[in-house]
């Protein structure tokens, strides 16, 4: 994971679009969580099975996503809603997992 952060990471300082849905969404959350809200060790569930490492930012979904569609809210005039072309797009789901609600607030900021 630590390679995928870093990508991600690069993208945020320099400026460069970078979308996810599912998995690479969690994985967006967790690289802003730990580098910028500085939140140390921030983790994922499915790789971190315990908090032992730090606090686990995205948790097992109480109910399951997996081959749902729901819609994305796109900020207009944001780089997704011009890629989408939309400011309201659909996206398949494939996995069981989210952000942990008690991270919810803070990762929401003000």
């Amino acid at each position: 994971m630590d390679k995928t952060l870093w990508a991600i990471r690069k993208a945020r300082e320099d400026s460069i679009p970078c979308f996810g849905t599912c998995g690479g969404f969690q994985h967006i959350v967790i690289e802003y969580a730990r580098n910028v809200l500085q939140i140390e060790n921030a983790g994922h569930q499915e790789y971190d099975s315990s908090s032992a490492a730090g606090p686990i930012l995205i948790s097992r979904l109480e109910c399951s996503l997996v081959g749902r569609e729901l819609e994305i809210n796109l900020s207009p005039g944001s780089r997704a809603a011009a890629a989408y072309g939309c400011s309201v797009a659909k996206e398949r789901y494939y996995c069981n997992f989210g952000v942990n609600p008690s991270f919810a607030e803070i990762l929401q900021g003000d």
